[in-house]
């Protein structure tokens, strides 16, 4: 799990996973959906960004001082399910 940079509560910010090493090796295959969750509860997922092999999702909310766990889940149109996640700290800024 990688570490995504520090947000304030106030912020709404689009965070990013690069799925391009991935489709790198799978021959053409291409993200058919895409599924965001955070956990624990508190941070609240708005609208998803597509950018090529890249998907990201607005954020925002969060406590301070709590670390959420952002996943996010690929389906492939050749039928791969894939599963990434990162960690974003809310701090006061």
């Amino acid at each position: 799990m990688f570490r995504f940079e520090d947000k304030d509560p106030a912020d709404v910010i689009d965070l990013y996973f690069d799925w391009a090493d991935v489709f790198a090796d799978l021959g053409g295959d291409t993200i058919a959906s895409t599924a965001f969750a955070a956990t624990p509860a508190g941070l609240t997922i708005g609208a998803t960004v597509t950018d090529a092999a890249a998907r990201g999702v607005f954020v925002s909310g969060g406590t301070v001082g709590e670390e959420y766990a952002l996943t996010c889940t690929i389906t492939t149109a050749g039928g791969r399910t894939l599963e990434r996640s990162g960690l974003v700290l809310v701090r006061q800024r």
